[in-house]
């Protein structure tokens, strides 16, 4: 693993590039995390995914978004239109690390829906495959989730002191939410927005999903958007497992899976 910073000198971000020793010819999978508040709860799983695929022969590459993890910018700054810019950053990065010539992307939640949406201008890299991850099809209702999450959280904490938050205030879960980022998350709407070029997209959803009903309207709109569903639960919005880490052996399976297919159709 290569870690470095990459994107402009005044606002650098965190990226790890992982090469793979007995590489497929020039294939990569660009990993892109949820939203600041579900970051932590992935970030095994995204581990673990990038275990699996270097051992299927893919370069990998993870970083952090402006104001996340370790990337520079105030926490709480940001929002989805800077994320999208950041995520056109790493694979361009990607693609002179590795000299990528297929670019695959993959997102979980809000990671998900920027996946579905962002254009690359990759000059000759094919993208081949976007895999979306129980993304969020609605930011608004997202948003709302976000509130009663935070809600039950000040209610129910073991800590007087985290009982005397000010259930208002701007913060989703430890993490502050600046109107930018709200607002920004407010205007996305998958079913309304135009989906990013690929050669194949696929929706994959845990059990019970969050968003049942709104991934078969997105479904019914773009007849050529495959779909999957993993019977393995991924509890995004449960207040009782909030503090967990997500561990989905056969969600990470399964995505290696479909990419490992995928690499096989583009030649």
């Amino acid at each position: 693993m290569h870690a470095l910073y990459f994107g402009p000198s005044d606002a650098p971000l965190l990226g790890l590039y992982h090469p793979a020793v007995h590489a497929r010819p020039r294939r990569g999978v660009l990993l892109c995390y949820p939203g600041p508040e579900e970051a932590m709860r992935v970030h095994w799983a995204y581990r673990n995914l990038t275990q699996l695929l270097l051992s299927n022969g893919f370069h990998v590459f993870r970083f952090d978004y402006y104001g996340t993890g370790d990337s520079s910018g105030p926490s709480g700054e940001g929002g989805l239109h800077r994320w999208n810019r950041d995520i056109q950053l790493a694979a361009q990065e990607f693609c002179a690390l590795a000299d990528v010539e297929v670019m695959n992307l993959v997102g979980a939640r809000l990671g998900a829906s920027m996946v579905a949406t962002v254009p690359l201008d990759l000059s000759d890299v094919k993208v081949a495959h976007r895999i979306l991850w129980d993304p969020v099809i609605n930011g608004a209702d997202y948003l709302l989730q976000l509130e009663g999450l935070q809600h039950q959280r000040i209610a129910n904490s073991r800590y007087p002191l985290e009982r005397l938050l000010d259930p208002q205030a701007a913060e989703a879960l430890g993490y502050p939410l600046k109107p930018l980022v709200t607002a920004s998350i407010r205007q996305l709407d998958l079913l309304t927005q135009p989906l990013a070029t690929a050669q194949r997209i696929t929706v994959l959803t845990s059990t019970p999903c969050a968003e049942g009903g709104l991934v078969h309207q997105l479904l019914n709109k773009h007849i050529n958007m495959e779909h999957t569903t993993v019977d393995e639960p991924c509890h995004w919005s449960t207040q009782e497992v909030l503090e967990q880490a997500l561990l989905p052996t056969q969600i990470i399976k399964h995505i290696g899976d479909l990419l490992t297919q995928s690499s096989g159709e583009d030649v």
